[in-house]
């Protein structure tokens, strides 16, 4: 199957009374402001919001970040890589509530445990140093703090973050770069962009969780049934991922600051490893048969002494052999 442009557009438009998303959302101040309640109704039954110290990371707009300064007395501090023209008349409207350009993970001007709560709300998929940006939050949380991430993976059949304009699943699982950049500019005049993403899943999130300590107080996944017939019909792309990943259109994690020195642990553990390993390597070197190979070895590609010593060599190997067998007889025979 060819996965260019006309393929592309068939599937559009096969999809387009039935899209695999009918979210839609409004742009202006009411809206925004009521998206923002919604995105803060399931944290708000799990943590008491109430004068907290918030950052919100991946910000946006603002408006979310001005429901916990306005309705939540919550002094908020709200980032994100580009500035919104909306941050000037939200920030003077309410004293606690600040906004910054920043990219965490390449720039950290707070000080350690600056904040009790930090928030994400679909921002971390596009983060280009994941790991980095969620170890400098947790730097950043007092030793009783908690992160919610709410995040749409890479791999979920809207992963692609263009449901307005695509409305057939996993686009980004078939298609390459360039054929959203070819669709966009037949259809919108304008070249476009595909979204800026990296490809963390659901496993991998909870690993970095482990590593650094943060522990899992609650999560939450959002699925979306796998279409099978469309899976059967675009299985030599889509059987690359697990079902799993797949069906799982997003996920919320609320986590913990935890009080384990995890980084040393799973030094630990590294080191265990590769004693480990050293172990396994040393008794394949002391095994009967690495021993004949390297001698047999030794008499073809430096003849001379060796081959002379060869058969005094094996007959003194094969005594060893049978004395080790003798010894281990006897001992399974104790036991």
């Amino acid at each position: 199957m060819k996965y260019d442009i006309h393929l592309f557009e068939q599937l559009n438009e096969e999809y387009r009374s039935t899209p695999v998303s009918s979210f839609t959302w409004s742009t202006d101040s009411d809206s925004l402001f009521k998206r923002g309640r919604s995105m803060l109704a399931r944290l708000s039954k799990m943590v008491s919001l109430e004068g907290m110290r918030v950052l919100d990371v991946g910000c946006g707009r603002g408006y979310l970040s001005a429901v916990l300064a306005g309705e939540h007395s919550c002094s908020v501090t709200g980032i994100d890589i580009e500035e919104r023209e909306e941050w000037d008349s939200l920030r003077g409207s309410y004293p606690d509530l600040h906004y910054r350009v920043l990219d965490l993970s390449r720039d950290n001007p707070f000080e350690p445990a600056s904040f009790d709560l930090i928030v994400s709300f679909v921002t971390w998929e596009h983060v280009i140093h994941p790991f980095t940006m969620l170890k400098q939050c947790n730097e950043l949380l007092t030793p009783s703090g908690q992160m919610y991430l709410d995040v749409n993976p890479y791999r979920s059949p809207t992963g692609s973050h263009q449901v307005k304009d695509v409305f057939f699943p996993f686009p980004h699982l078939l298609f390459g770069d360039e054929v959203f950049v070819e669709y966009h500019t037949k259809h919108t005049g304008k070249p476009g962009e595909p979204a800026r993403l990296n490809k963390l899943t659901y496993s991998h999130y909870r690993e970095y969780f482990r590593v650094l300590g943060l522990e899992i107080e609650h999560e939450h996944l959002r699925k979306i049934p796998l279409d099978r017939e469309f899976y059967d019909r675009f299985k030599d792309k889509l059987e690359l991922y697990p079902v799993f990943d797949l069906e799982l259109n997003g996920f919320a994690f609320l986590l913990r600051k935890g009080k384990g020195a995890s980084l040393s642990s799973t030094r630990n553990r590294q080191q265990r490893g590769s004693t480990m390993i050293e172990d396994e390597v040393q008794a394949v070197r002391n095994s009967f048969s690495y021993r004949l190979g390297n001698m047999l070895v030794e008499a073809v590609a430096v003849p001379g002494r060796n081959t002379v010593m060869l058969p005094y060599r094996l007959l003194r190997l094969g005594i060893l052999g049978l004395t080790e067998a003798t010894r281990r007889h006897h001992l399974d025979d104790r036991s």
